[in-house]
Formats: C-alpha cells, sequence, structure tokens
C-alpha cells in the first residue's frame, strides 16, 4: 500500500476529474485534503483489511505530503493498531512498478531500469543459449523491462538510440554479432533472413503511440473523463497507429535499407534472383551457436575482412588481393567456401560427405539398415541390402560403354517397384545453386539409361541435392528431398553444410598471410 497526502482538492488539476484512491489488485494509493481524512481512510482500509485477513506490508508503504506542488515533512500516519506509516522524505516510491514522489520519478526509473536491461542483456550473452534463444531471450526476458514504462517515461529519442547501441555493443563483444555485420539486419525477421531483434526505439516508440491510440479511441467512461486531461497535459502525447501495419511497415523499412546496401546487401539480391524463401530455415529452425550464426551471417554480408576487401575496400598498403590459399585467384567469400582448388580434395569434400551422409542416415532410418542414432555421427557403409532395397554409397557403377560420371553419392533400388534413383550431393556457392542442379541432372542421363537397360528396371530418376555454402537453396530443394523418403528437414541438411562452411571460414581467417576474421 502506498499512501499520497496531496492538499489539491483531490483533483488531477484544478478542475480536472477527482480521483480519492487508485487500487490494482493488493496496491493502493489513497489521496485527501487534510491529514484527518486520510487517517479515516487508513483506519477504513485497515479494518476491511482485517476482515478478508490480509495484513499492511508496512515495509512497502509509505506517506507523502505536498503543499503547493512541492513535498513538505511528515511524520507519517498512525494505524489503529499503533503501527505507524512512515513519511518516505526523500526516497521515492514504486507504485505498479514506476518509481514515484510527488511525480514520476523520470531520471531515476529511466536510469534504474536501463540498468537492469543491461544487465540482462549482459547475462544472456553470457549464457550457453544459442544464437536463435539468445535473441528470443533478449526480447522476451531483458526488452519488457524497458518497454513496460513506454508511454509513461518521457523517455528522449538519443536515449532510446544509446540502448540500442550498447546492445549491439554488448552482442559483438560476447561474439553474437560480427563489428562490421550490417546493423538493419538485426532488426528484420528470421524468416526474411534477418536475427530478428527487437529495437528498443522501436518498442518505445511504438508502445506510446498504442497507448496514445487507445486513450482517443476508447468508449470506456471512465478513460473518457480522463481523456481530456491527459491529452492537454500531453501525459499521453503520441499518434494514432495501427500496431501490427506500424511493426510490419519498420520491419519492411529495415530489410530494404539491408538489402539496398552496395556489400551487405549483395547476398540478399542474388538470393532473391535464384533461391527459395526456405533458404533461410536454418535461422529459425536449427540452434546453431551465437559464434557460430554471427561468422556466418558475417559472411553473408561480406562483412569478414579477406584478403580482397582489405586490398580493394580497407586500402591497407601493400596488400594484395590473391587467396592466402591458393595465391592464383581474389580471396572472396566465395572463393574460400568454394572455388579454392586448395581446399577442394579435403575441406569440401568433407563438407559435402557430412550432408550425403545425413542423406544416407536418413535412408537407412526408412529402410530398416543398422544406422547411428544421431545423423550427425552416421558412418556410411559402401553396400546395404535386404529383401526390399539396395543402397550404395560412393560406388562405381559398371557398364558396357565409357560413361564419364558414373559414380554418384548414393545409388538406391528399390527391387518389388524395379525402380533406381540417382542422388547427388553438391554445396557450390550460392548464386550457382540454380546451374548446379541443372548440371547434375545432365551430367546423369547416360547413367540414368544405362541402368535402366541393364538392370531391367523401370524407372531410373535422378535427384539432385544442391545447397548453397552458406545455405541457399531452390524452390526444387524440397521436392527433391521428399522424393527420396528423406525424414530430414531442409533446415537440417542446410546445418550440416553450414557448419562445414564455418569451419572452412575459420580456419582459413586464422591461417597468416592476409587480414583475420574475427
Amino acid at each position: 500500500n502506498n499512501n499520497n497526502n496531496n492538499n489539491n482538492n483531490n483533483s488531477l488539476t484544478a478542475k480536472g476529474p477527482k480521483v480519492s484512491h487508485r487500487l490494482y489488485m493488493d496496491d493502493l494509493k489513497l489521496y485527501s485534503n487534510t491529514v484527518e481524512e486520510m487517517e479515516a481512510m487508513v483506519s477504513t482500509t485497515s479494518d476491511f483489511s482485517s476482515d478478508i485477513c490480509m495484513q499492511f506490508g508496512l515495509e512497502k508503504c509509505g506517506t507523502i505530503r505536498v503543499e503547493k506542488g512541492t513535498k513538505a515533512k511528515f511524520s507519517g500516519i498512525s494505524l489503529p493498531d499503533g503501527e505507524r506509516i512512515r513519511d518516505l522524505e526523500d526516497e521515492g516510491y514504486k507504485y505498479l512498478g514506476v518509481l514515484e514522489s510527488n511525480s514520476i520519478l523520470h531520471s531515476e526509473m529511466k536510469t534504474l531500469v536501463t540498468n537492469e536491461y543491461n544487465r540482462r542483456v549482459k547475462k544472456v550473452l553470457k549464457s550457453q543459449l544459442h544464437g536463435k534463444h539468445i535473441i528470443q531471450a533478449i526480447n522476451t526476458w531483458a526488452v519488457p523491462v524497458i518497454r513496460y514504462g513506454a508511454g509513461i517515461l518521457n523517455w528522449k529519442q538519443a536515449e532510446l538510440k544509446a540502448i540500442d547501441i550498447k546492445t549491439r555493443k554488448m552482442m559483438r563483444i560476447y561474439g553474437a554479432h560480427h563489428p562490421q555485420g550490417d546493423v538493419d539486419r538485426l532488426y528484420v525477421s528470421r524468416r526474411e533472413g534477418g536475427r530478428g531483434l527487437q529495437s528498443i526505439e522501436e518498442i518505445v516508440r511504438r508502445e506510446e503511440n498504442a497507448l496514445s491510440t487507445y486513450i482517443q479511441s476508447s468508449k470506456d467512461s471512465e478513460i473518457l473523463i480522463l481523456k481530456e486531461h491527459l491529452l492537454k497535459e500531453k501525459i499521453v502525447n503520441g499518434t494514432v497507429i495501427d500496431k501490427d501495419k506500424d511493426k510490419s511497415d519498420r520491419e519492411k523499412h529495415h530489410r530494404d535499407q539491408w538489402k539496398n546496401k552496395v556489400m551487405h546487401g549483395q547476398y540478399l539480391r542474388e538470393m532473391e534472383t535464384t533461391a527459395d524463401v526456405s533458404s533461410w530455415n536454418w535461422l529459425f529452425q536449427q540452434d546453431l551457436k551465437k559464434e557460430t550464426e554471427g561468422l556466418l551471417i558475417a559472411a553473408q554480408d561480406q562483412a569478414l575482412r579477406t584478403n580482397y576487401i582489405k586490398h580493394k575496400i580497407d586500402k591497407v598498403p601493400g596488400s594484395s588481393p590473391l587467396c592466402r590459399m591458393c595465391r592464383n585467384h581474389n580471396e572472396t567469400i566465395d572463393h574460400i567456401l568454394s572455388a579454392c582448388p586448395k581446399l577442394a580434395q579435403t575441406e569440401y569434400k568433407a563438407r559435402h560427405d557430412r550432408v550425403a551422409a545425413a542423406l544416407h542416415w536418413s535412408l537407412c532410418k526408412v529402410f530398416g539398415f543398422k544406422h547411428a542414432k544421431y545423423w550427425y555421427e552416421h558412418r556410411a557403409e559402401k553396400v546395404l541390402e535386404n529383401d526390399e532395397v539396395k543402397l550404395l554409397w560412393d560406388f562405381h557403377v559398371q557398364s558396357d560403354h565409357m560413361i564419364e560420371h558414373c559414380r554418384p553419392d548414393l545409388l538406391l533400388v528399390e527391387k518389388k517397384v524395379k525402380k533406381a534413383t540417382i542422388i547427388d550431393v553438391a554445396v557450390p556457392g550460392d548464386k550457382r545453386i540454380v546451374t548446379k542442379e541443372q548440371d547434375k541432372i545432365l551430367v546423369y542421363q547416360d547413367l540414368r539409361r544405362e541402368i535402366k537397360k541393364n538392370w531391367d528396371l523401370r524407372k531410373v530418376a535422378i535427384v539432385p541435392v544442391v545447397i548453397g555454402a552458406l545455405g541457399a537453396v531452390t524452390s526444387n530443394f524440397s521436392k527433391y528431398i521428399d522424393s527420396i523418403h528423406c525424414s530430414l528437414s531442409v533446415s537440417k541438411l542446410q546445418k550440416t553444410a553450414l557448419l562445414g562452411s564455418a569451419r572452412i571460414l575459420r580456419m582459413v581467417m586464422e591461417i597468416q598471410g592476409g587480414p583475420g576474421g574475427r
């Protein structure tokens, strides 16, 4: 209970609506003109509390006396049982979570909530949560600390911007966001390729406007009584908005800003012309460590300081744009992840084989072959066969003619229906996924015809499984995966490829001979 002694005729203003008390659940604030009136009101409250078997929490109670708009000294209020509710003197009190005295203590309250927000963000970032859950935790545990007072506390734009800047700084310190990573992308939905972080500046302004919209459109009798006062005194001063539309408009603005940036928006522009929207599935369906997620996002943003970036963008004296591995081609992100000849037979092959092994595990599970408990622990066997199917792994298919491409990653033969499926995996640069898919279908046409004739099959299908080095997939990807009875989701296959790409990036960027990454 908070007791407030007020010498203003129980009115919010001299001619405003009269208020004797405010009650929310078990929090009660009383107003009176005189000490005697207050003692009578407190006595009535005490009697009622006793009747319903409730007690005053005296450690949370206090009185304030206001004379001519300023606080005055006061000895407190006595209860019927002899206990005393103390005067708050120079300290404030919290009513419904907001620090008040004879008025709301805006400066002190903003300092309190800002410090608590920063504490929570830091605690979340220091945790072992994965990248997706880090953002969710900030949005659901830290952001509400500041959102709660929106429309009540008089936040300045510079103060809100400073909180957002501090948030991004802490994310960089703890590895969740690359120092050169795109800022606008942070505030775009994960389903649209962003990180899904909520901007404090936008949240507060949206809540202020939503409160104003509610006040101005409400038909509630109590709100109508207060409406004129709230608007006249500029206690509520937001604009009328559609909250959902405002949120989507702001997100679209951030996405457009991200897309229009020369370097940061390059990947998004390329993906819109070649990739399917499911290319972003890994961002909201899978769990990657915050450092790994931050690294992959930075790679998409062209934010890693490769030799080419160092030479062309940063203009470092004496630098070379050539790859530190092969020394023959410009060191771009695309080159590191999919085009360096020094990595082709080692790191690229290992990444490719992990994706193929995940498909093999799924097929083993479907057709009853022995397999590891988890797909990422699976080791593929060369030949597996039972009464229903034969499953071949990286198997050279003999034929009567010279066939150049006769060793697909997987070859599934379904005996009863006389059907075979040639499955071949590729992890190219993301802008080449469409052409790579087409290439896979073309190069296996000779093998398809040969198998169909020699093995007396009714049908032979070719299924290209192509995932971009940074997760992009075509609109046909889901259809191909479904056609081979794969129980793994698109996002899990993406995750397998992305973990291989993250390993390659870390390895290359840590090698001397050029600027490092993170």
